[in-house]
């Protein structure tokens, strides 16, 4: 009875010993679970953390570097308008023609000033046409009274050649006076076909420069209107301030 007593009494204690081991292994094994998850998170909120910091670094760096540019645009401009307003004041001009062509642009930047100097090519160009094709014709009829001389020169050579009384030496003397008649009338043929080439090419060129200066004045009233149409003023969009023509619109170009 005593062994059987003692023998329940020896598994008991084991088991128990058994049971304490379990837990205490599983509480380890929670212990580094938890471990790893707190380092893992610590980890991603840290990364998280400062990509977020160096975003809004960036941003607030970009915001200043922003704030810079348009703060120096805003001060060049204000320069800009503030030397035109000078200028058109200065010719006598109301002040808003020199804020409206500052804001807008000058004639140079929105093709007035090309527009005008087209025009003024091709009128000059139609002005002086008419007196070059009467230069032309002017030459060919010298050409052609010179055409008629040699043409009255080279019938009465030949009207002599009927002379049956000639020697042979005069009639050679008579023919070769012809034939160098006849080059001289080919020279001059020649003249006037250059000259009548000129009146024709002179004559286009009229035409053509005609109706591109039409085109061309279509062109700048159009212009004038589009640009003039974003103040709702009209009669400053082809004002040129570049009083001193040096191709740069500064002080300098303020009248006295």
């Amino acid at each position: 009875m005593k062994k059987v007593i003692i023998t329940l009494f020896v598994c008991l204690i084991a088991t128990y010993g058994y049971a304490n081991n379990k837990g205490g292994n599983s509480g380890n094994s929670n212990a580094g679970g938890n471990s790893g998850n707190n380092s893992s998170s610590n980890s991603g909120n840290n990364s998280s953390g400062n990509s977020s910091n160096s975003g809004k670094s960036n941003k607030s760096e970009s915001k200043i570097s922003s704030s810079s540019s348009s703060g120096k645009s805003n001060s060049n401009h204000g320069q800009k308008v503030s030397t035109y307003t000078k200028i058109a004041k200065s010719l006598g001009l109301k002040a808003n023609v020199g804020t409206h062509l500052a804001n807008f642009g000058t004639p140079e930047e929105t093709g007035i000033t090309e527009l005008q100097n087209e025009i003024n090519l091709l009128t000059a160009l139609i002005e002086t046409k008419p007196n070059e094709i009467e230069t032309y014709k002017s030459l060919v009829s010298e050409f052609e009274n010179e055409l008629d001389g040699i043409n009255t020169e080279i019938n009465l050579l030949e009207n002599q050649l009927t002379n049956v009384d000639l020697t042979e030496e005069e009639i050679t003397d008579l023919k070769n006076q012809i034939s160098d008649l006849e080059k001289q009338r080919d020279d001059v043929f020649d003249k006037i076909e250059v000259q009548e080439t000129n009146i024709a090419n002179a004559e286009e060129d009229l035409g053509n420069a005609i109706v591109d200066l039409s085109s061309a004045e279509a062109d700048l009233e159009n212009t004038i209107q589009e640009v003039e149409s974003k103040t709702g003023v009209t009669g400053w969009a082809s004002i040129n301030l570049d009083t001193n023509g040096d191709g740069i619109i500064n002080d300098a170009d303020i009248k006295n």
